[in-house]
């Protein structure tokens, strides 16, 4: 049963107390009011209010304001009365007065009155806003997202001023309450799937949310998977993009991330630069991705196919030259690639624990040191040594270092059928990762669209080809969109006929 707060004051400071807990951090003011002379009691926590404000709005206007015709009949009469802030709700059980104050704010108990009075007086320390450190890009905005919730939507609302942005809050985790918002526009998003994405946030139960990341496993719900079901980005372009092309967009409080769904496997190689470039230059870019991504996953497992099983694979003199190239090398292929690819694991690991200027010279020096001593020393041959730095080097071109992680542990589950089946079981176990992927979805929405299911027009206007702007007047299909008209018809038409002279 919950606690009210009675009108005795010591009834009513007791049931806080008791909601507070003991601990040392919470301050208790005690006041005399000037009017009428009650007793008061101003219950805060140290570093979280503005002390200057809440000394001089509050306890200040408490001590010397009178009023001439006496105490009015409520606590928020009184606030209104007295107090100059903007932010005043009366609260009447415990639990949420002690909840407003773990927030940050403080809470006014005055003898004579139920309830309490939540004064909004948060402040603390926070980030300024800079450029997202995950995510840089040459060109398109340097802002990027911080750890206050408030700060991050309005980075959204300053791009986007339509009334049809729906935010809504919800409190999540039964012990960190954290305040995480769903977003999405109102005439655009299917409304099944804000319904959905609201039902799961809605129904998670767990004792503490910290970051986006944790929100994200919780809201897919799938354990067992490499590739990620939901978006994350400290770009707000990138959020006001994901919004306008129907998506729905998950923000945290205390995280820099905002979470994005659904998308597909394709939308995990578009980077921010592609939408401020030419679309010659994204299409370019994107194929470098796509052949990273493949270079990555493939060219190790490829040449321990290849040298171990099937060297008919290869022209006659290149197979020859790669026997020559071996000859004197005590470890098999696999073996090779073994201590190349987990010699590069630790320097990538060492590149992000380490500060930045130790970290690149550790792994500059790292790399040309480990492989020339192990060239030279005929550990290994100098072909594996190129594979493996390829392979290395695909990975960096996947936008966020997420999934440049994800097609890294991808390429490990083929070298184990590299390993066993030679080339043919790289081949066996490719077909069964795209064919796994064709059948999951995010929220709904097919991992591999537009191409499974297939989705012509969808290809057309931002696959691996950008359409140009003046021809990008229609959202894609993928997302079952209420709206999937992005201009009216006649702006459409003016950029078809040339425009007006």
């Amino acid at each position: 049963m919950a606690h009210t707060l009675p009108p005795a004051l010591t009834k009513s400071e007791q049931a806080l107390r008791k909601a507070l807990g003991a601990s040392e951090d919470i301050l208790f003011t005690r006041l005399t009011l000037r009017t009428g002379g009650r007793n008061a009691l101003l219950a805060s926590i140290e570093g979280m209010v503005n002390r200057e404000a809440l000394q001089e709005q509050v306890i200040e206007a408490l001590l010397r304001t009178d009023l001439p015709g006496g105490l009015p009949p409520t606590l928020t009469d009184l606030g209104r009365q007295l107090l100059h802030l903007v932010e005043q709700t009366e609260e009447c059980q415990a639990a949420k007065a002690a909840e407003a104050i773990f927030r940050g704010d403080a809470v006014l108990l005055v003898d004579g009155y139920a309830g309490a009075l939540v004064l909004g007086t948060l402040k603390w320390d926070e980030r300024p806003v800079q450029s997202a450190p995950s995510e840089t890009g040459l060109r398109g905005p340097r802002d990027g997202f911080v750890e206050r919730l408030t700060t991050n939507i309005s980075l959204i609302r300053r791009r986007l001023n339509d009334p049809n942005l729906v935010v809504r809050f919800f409190r999540v985790g039964t012990r960190s309450k954290t305040r995480v918002a769903v977003l999405h526009m109102a005439d655009i998003t299917n409304e099944r799937l804000v319904k959905e994405i609201e039902q799961r946030v809605a129904a998670i139960d767990y004792d503490g949310i910290l970051d986006a990341s944790q929100l994200r496993e919780l809201l897919t719900g799938q354990v067992y998977t490499l590739f990620p079901k939901t978006g994350s980005t400290e770009r707000p372009d990138l959020v006001v993009e994901a919004l306008l092309a129907g998506k729905v967009a998950v923000l945290a409080d205390n995280s820099p991330f905002a979470l994005t769904a659904p998308i597909t496997l394709g939308d995990t190689f578009w980077a921010a630069d592609d939408y401020y470039t030419v679309p010659v230059v994204t299409l370019m870019m994107r194929l470098v991705r796509f052949i990273g991504a493949f270079a990555t996953a493939l060219m190790s497992p490829l040449y321990i196919g290849i040298m171990t099983f099937n060297p008919g694979l290869v022209r006659t003199d290149l197979a020859i030259y790669f026997a020559r190239e071996r000859s004197g090398i005590p470890l098999t292929p696999a073996l090779e690639v073994l201590f190349l690819e987990v010699m590069m694991e630790v320097l990538h690991e060492a590149t992000v624990r380490l500060p930045t200027k130790v970290g690149s010279a550790a792994t500059v020096v790292g790399g040309l040191i480990i492989g020339q001593a192990a060239v030279e020393a005929r550990l290994v041959s100098g072909i594996v040594v190129i594979v493996v730095a390829i392979s290395a080097l695909g990975s960096f071109t996947i936008p966020g270092q997420e999934m440049g992680q994800v097609w890294r542990a991808t390429k490990w589950v083929l070298i184990l059928a590299a390993t066993t089946l030679g080339v043919y079981g790289v081949f066996g176990a490719s077909f069964v990762l795209f064919s796994w992927l064709a059948s999951q979805d995010s929220f709904g929405t097919p991992y591999l669209a537009p191409i499974a299911p297939l989705i012509p027009r969808d290809l057309l206007v931002d696959s691996v080809l950008r359409q140009h702007w003046s021809l990008f007047s229609r959202r894609e299909r993928t997302y079952r969109t209420k709206d999937d008209d992005r201009t009216g018809e006649p702006q459409l038409k003016k950029y078809l006929d040339g425009g007006e002279r």
